[in-house]
């Protein structure tokens, strides 16, 4: 009966190891997620940026009037506005995703 006790002991300590070693895992993939989101999110205002300078410098070379610069601001905004949405729609996919594979592993 001791022995019993002791070798349930040993896989209930092997048990709980590996649920730990699982868990570290998961933290590490989450962490490397949020590093490779954080660098797109660089890459993403990096591009806007480089946009926005470009956009500046043809309006200069155009000679656009103020009523025309308006609209195609106004154009702007509502396509960076669709940008935005289409990018909080990823991430919600994204988490519903990773929160899925969660449960199955611990399943």
């Amino acid at each position: 009966r001791q022995a019993a006790l002791a070798e349930a002991e040993a896989a209930l300590e092997r048990s709980r190891a590996a649920l730990v070693e699982k868990a570290e895992a998961v933290r590490e993939e989450e962490k490397a997620a949020r590093a490779a989101q954080r660098a797109a999110a660089q890459r993403e205002n990096a591009v806007k940026a480089r946009e926005a300078a470009l956009k500046k410098e043809l309006e200069r070379r155009l000679g656009w009037t103020d009523e025309e610069r308006d609209r195609q601001r106004e154009e702007n905004e509502r396509e960076a506005a669709a940008r935005e949405e289409a990018a909080a729609v990823k991430a919600r996919e994204v988490a519903t995703l990773r929160k899925e594979r969660s449960v199955r592993r611990q399943e």
